[in-house]
């Protein structure tokens, strides 16, 4: 009897634990700033759900993603940020890139496409920290 309440003891711990509860340690924070180059005023955190890129139907522009570090010590901690779920007819180059922050890079977006927003998820994997996901608005004007 009182191994079976240790055995039930054992299995309730061990089904309560997930891996979300243990804090990521080492891993630097960061943060992504994009700028358009065209000056529409879209500049911003890609963390903030009100971010707008804008893109001319049947045209492109170039934004550069500035990844910085906010706190933490970057050296070591690899990161990957890559561009998905694509709407049909918008394309960005490129869509996955592999760095050490501090890192800058410019990517273009096409938009062949109908007019108006659609959402495209920006994605930073880190293997400390996992995925984070960013949905970012990309509003194609006529």
């Amino acid at each position: 009897m009182k191994y079976t309440l240790l055995l039930l003891l054992v299995l309730y711990c061990c089904s309560c634990y997930k891996a979300a509860d243990i804090p990521a340690t080492g891993a630097p924070a960061y943060s992504i700033v994009a700028t358009e180059y065209d000056f529409r005023g879209a500049k911003g955190s890609i963390a903030d759900t009100g971010l707008v890129l804008t893109v001319n139907q049947n045209g492109s522009t170039t934004i550069t993603l500035d990844f910085s570090v906010v706190s933490g010590n970057p050296a070591n901690y690899s990161f990957i940020f890559s561009a998905n779920s694509l709407p049909p007819g918008i394309t960005i180059t490129p869509d996955s890139l592999s760095f050490l922050l501090n890192y800058s890079s410019y990517l273009t977006i096409a938009a062949y496409t109908d007019t108006g927003y659609h959402t495209v998820n920006f994605k930073m994997y880190n293997a400390t920290l996992g995925t984070q996901t960013y949905p970012v608005k990309i509003h194609v004007t006529p």
